[in-house]
């Protein structure tokens, strides 16, 4: 969908597209991962960079914000952030200025056009993030988002990378990875997931993205 490269959220309450319908699929999924403590505080990450994660992490939770769910976005990419450019918000104030003891949480949260959707861009770029995210400041904002709504969706940095996502990782309680199709290679999706397991954090899934929207592939 080359609309998504300059727009990537999509208007739930009136679209009916291949690309709507799966992401509501994937909500769909999510909630039946476990169904006695379904995950709600979920990281989405990719092995590398430009795999669609931050499309992916805008589009699972205004699908969730659809089925009538409060849904907290973060932006957990402190090296690259794109969600205050993406929603024409704030992004000097964020997620890094309330680690950082400078603002409270509810200071920086910013409601968005859309409904029950409420962003937490990145802030300023920080010289540590993986320090930050790491921090106990870090495991009392997550808990904190956790009360205030009933989903909480993490944009973070390509695992490959830098080791924040595998950090944030561990203080959520799940990881979908993400592999753009034709791209991704097999290896780098192996250690990826590697990753994770070597901090003990728990992988809901993989989101396969960018597949070819024609021919017999598409269904």
């Amino acid at each position: 969908d080359k609309e998504r490269r300059t727009n990537p959220a999509l208007s739930f309450e009136r679209d009916n597209s291949i690309i709507a319908e799966a992401f509501r699929k994937l909500r769909t999924n999510l909630q039946f991962v476990a169904v006695d403590n379904p995950p709600r505080v979920i990281v989405v990450t990719s092995a590398m960079p430009n795999d669609g994660k931050t499309t992916t992490a805008i589009n699972l939770a205004l699908a969730l914000g659809e089925a009538g769910h409060n849904v907290a976005l973060v932006d957990g990419d402190m090296r690259c952030p794109m969600l205050d450019q993406h929603f024409d918000l704030i992004g000097q104030v964020g997620f890094s200025t309330v680690l950082s003891g400078m603002a409270s949480l509810d200071e920086v949260l910013q409601k968005t056009t859309f409904p029950r959707l409420t962003v937490l861009t990145s802030g300023t770029v920080p010289p540590n993030p993986s320090e930050l995210l790491g921090s106990q400041s870090a495991q009392r904002t997550i808990g904190e988002l956790r009360s205030k709504f009933d989903y909480v969706i993490v944009d973070s940095s390509p695992l490959l990378a830098v080791t924040d996502a595998a950090i944030l990782a561990t203080i959520c309680d799940g990881t979908l990875v993400v592999a753009r199709y034709g791209r991704t290679r097999r290896e780098q999706l192996t250690h990826a997931m590697c990753n994770r397991r070597d901090v003990g954090a728990s992988v809901l899934g993989v989101v396969l993205t960018m597949t070819p929207s024609r021919g017999g592939a598409s269904y």
